[in-house]
């Protein structure tokens, strides 16, 4: 069963608040490829037989008619990877920062990637003195869909000193990747015009007391 079908056989039965931007994606799958988007024609070459098909919604969420870009993405990504052996490395946030994070996605996530990034590498050339490849990619959602912004990292087993490439193991002290990891993403936090809002209003005043308590909760990190 397909995505579009699982909407139409029980989307009315979804009873969660979606935003602007979430109805519009709910919307374009459901008419992708309908009557709804209106048609266009195939002309084949050889014999002149027409067909007749229904237009694609072109939203990137929808799997419907992204497959195609999707793969493309992926043969890109693979002129990143190296013939080397990767680490899986995540780095996620507290509960306590998830109000936070989605009332200012824009300039969080952002800062999020960032700071993993630095983070995994800054450790990594401290130990081995090499700068290790790292490719990056954000989920905002945990394995039963609910709202949990985290990093996925592939990190290299290895990396490049005086333009020479150095094989190394690139384990790092997962402790310390927390550390370093959550103080980064408050720092620059510490530095950008968020707003707070609803029950969060109250932080408007209090951004670095509530920045600060940050620090003593868990970010999960991991690596394997």
């Amino acid at each position: 069963m397909q995505v579009q079908e699982v909407f139409k056989k029980f989307g009315h039965t979804y009873t969660y608040p979606m935003n602007r931007e979430q109805r519009n994606i709910f919307h374009s799958i459901m008419s992708c490829k309908t009557k709804q988007r209106g048609t266009h024609t195939y002309t084949c070459k050889c014999c002149k037989k027409d067909m007749i098909t229904y237009n694609s919604c072109h939203n990137r969420h929808c799997p419907n008619c992204g497959d195609f870009k999707k793969e493309v993405w992926i043969e890109e990504r693979r002129k990143d990877i190296l013939n080397v052996e990767y680490l899986h490395m995540v780095c996620s946030i507290p509960n306590e920062a998830l109000p936070l994070f989605l009332q200012n996605k824009r300039i969080t996530y952002d800062i999020l990637i960032k700071s993993a990034s630095e983070a995994i590498q800054e450790l990594i050339y401290n130990k081995y003195k090499v700068r290790a490849g790292v490719i990056s990619i954000l989920h905002t959602w945990n394995n039963v869909a609910d709202y949990y912004p985290h990093v996925h990292m592939i990190v290299t087993k290895g990396g490049v000193r005086n333009r020479c490439w150095k094989e190394v193991d690139n384990q790092i002290d997962i402790n310390r990747l927390e550390n370093v990891y959550k103080r980064k993403v408050i720092q620059k936090l510490m530095k950008e015009k968020i707003k707070f809002y609803n029950k969060m209003e109250k932080y408007q005043e209090k951004k670095e007391e509530y920045l600060l308590s940050l620090l003593d909760k868990k970010w999960d990190c991991y690596g394997k």
